[in-house]
């Protein structure tokens, strides 16, 4: 009789529940990960045809824009206006400036420009040095 000894024993070792337990995660895990990382790329294209669009929208708009922050800086220089008035044209003004602002980022240095206007007479309307928020980091700079 002869006896043959294998490196192989005839039964598969079984792993510990443990390790079964933790691959299993793992890999639960990796796939997670990959969802989030498509996620994530998905979220970043929704955020920038969302921001074009917008900036589109707004451009479509600028002229319509400038217009109106022209006919409200004219009307809230008037002094017959009532305090509460004036602040309420002041933040609609400064809503506005900022629709305006990303198209025109360096002309509201120039006196004659809209925003520089707007600076002085939201000074005079609020009855402080108000400066809108471009022009405060301009002059920091």
């Amino acid at each position: 009789m002869k006896i043959t000894i294998s490196s192989q024993s005839a039964k598969p070792a079984r792993s510990h529940k443990a390790q079964e337990r933790f691959d299993k995660l793992s890999a639960k895990l990796k796939k997670q990960r990959q969802l989030n990382q498509r996620f994530r790329q998905d979220l970043d294209e929704l955020v920038e045809f969302h921001r074009q669009h917008s900036r589109e929208r707004d451009l479509a708009q600028l002229e319509g824009y400038k217009a109106l922050a022209d006919k409200l800086l004219v009307f809230a220089s008037r002094k017959s206006l009532p305090e509460w008035q004036k602040k309420e044209l002041a933040e609609w003004i400064v809503e506005l400036a900022d629709k305006i602002r990303p198209f025109e980022p360096d002309r509201h240095r120039n006196p004659t420009q809209p925003l520089h206007r707007l600076s002085q007479i939201l000074g005079r309307v609020t009855g402080r040095n108000k400066r809108i928020p471009a022009e405060n980091a301009a002059r920091r700079a």
